[in-house]
């Protein structure tokens, strides 16, 4: 088998999130920003804001790593939001 032969699959995830406002949308980035930075293992990960809308795209080795990396990034959204209520 030659290297050219080799296939590498990944698996990718692309979530819009839509907020009330511009400036929750923003509030969210600015929380999911520093966790970008510590690279969950075996994964890609981007967040953009457009206006009102947060877009995550998620790219792993494995469909297994991909949901662990959904569910983690889920779970920092939403504690993100929790706090943001709480203020």
């Amino acid at each position: 088998m030659q290297i050219s032969d080799l296939m590498i699959f990944m698996h990718t995830a692309v979530l819009t999130i839509e907020f009330d406002t511009i400036e929750q949308a923003h509030i969210i980035y600015g929380s999911l920003r520093p966790e970008l930075s510590k690279k969950i293992p075996q994964t890609n990960s981007t967040i953009t804001q457009v206006e009102h809308k947060l877009i995550l795209s998620l790219t792993a080795h494995t469909t297994p790593i991909l949901r662990a990396a959904l569910n983690s990034y889920g779970r920092w959204i939403q504690t993100a939001m929790n706090v943001q209520q709480i203020k």
